[in-house]
């Protein structure tokens, strides 16, 4: 029994054999639909409903194939669910566009479409553009504190408090959301001052380069230990860049801590 199976075992792989040889090098279709001559490049390939051999078929493959055609540059969008096409943006290796106006991904193209143009975030988030080169930076707000003595320490005199360069263009200005535009916090006492400025150069300002026209509206506190403020009437607001301010306590009484803060809006 054994030796009969081994012979049937060994016809049945040399009849494999045969047939999958002429398979692979056939040039004419075995009958029956087994396997077709178009094994060439661009057929599919796929299992056949007879005897499970391979067969082919002119062309891609229908299920699960990708068609559609697209341009240079162009960021492929499905068209359908097994076809791609062309997006309404676009890539060169250097500038992002959009070819239409309209709202994408949650950002508005306003004619952003090469590398001369600017494009820059708005307040409310969405994408705008110039027709020249950006050459702003975004608003920043920063703080300018001069500070000097020791909360419960000896009373301090009058006197300048500090210096402080300013490296771009500012504003003096009350802070984004109702914030101040200045702030003075002493540990007790009164207190008055001036802020002096003066343009990028090898001094620093003195009261000559006072910033405030008026004594009137000189950053002052008179009861409380903090005073805030939006008011900057008689003010110079505009701060060239490399500007070098200075705080000058001009009169003072039972303060043994103060911190004399101004607030600049930076950029554009």
């Amino acid at each position: 029994m054994s030796w009969k199976v081994f012979f049937v075992g060994a016809a049945i792989l040399m009849l494999m054999a045969g047939v999958f040889s002429q398979v692979l090098n056939t040039s004419a279709a075995i009958s029956g639909g087994a396997f077709s001559s178009n094994w060439v490049a661009g057929n599919c390939i796929q299992a056949g409903s007879t005897f499970g051999f391979l067969v082919t078929t002119s062309g891609p493959c229908g299920a699960g194939s990708l068609t559609g055609s697209g341009t240079t540059n162009s960021i492929p969008v499905w068209t359908s669910s097994s076809a791609l096409g062309n997006s309404s943006i676009t890539d060169n290796g250097s500038a992002i566009a959009s070819t239409e106006p309209a709202t994408f991904g949650g950002l508005t193209d306003s004619g952003v479409t090469g590398s001369s143009q600017c494009a820059q975030f708005s307040s409310a988030g969405l994408l705008s553009g110039t027709g020249s080169p950006c050459t702003t930076i975004p608003t920043v707000t920063h703080v300018v504190s001069f500070q000097s003595g020791t909360p419960g320490g000896a009373a301090l005199s009058t006197g300048v408090l500090g210096y402080f360069s300013v490296p771009t263009a500012c504003t003096i200005a009350a802070a984004p959301g109702g914030g101040s535009a200045w702030t003075i916090e002493v540990d007790a006492g009164t207190a008055t001052l001036q802020l002096w400025g003066v343009a990028a150069g090898t001094a620093v300002p003195t009261s000559s380069n006072n910033l405030i026209s008026s004594a009137t509206y000189y950053p002052a506190i008179s009861t409380g230990t903090v005073k805030q403020s939006t008011v900057l009437t008689d003010w110079t607001t505009a701060i060239t860049a490399g500007e070098i301010l200075g705080a000058d306590l001009s009169t003072v009484s039972g303060v043994g801590y103060i911190d004399f803060q101004v607030v600049l809006s930076c950029g554009s």
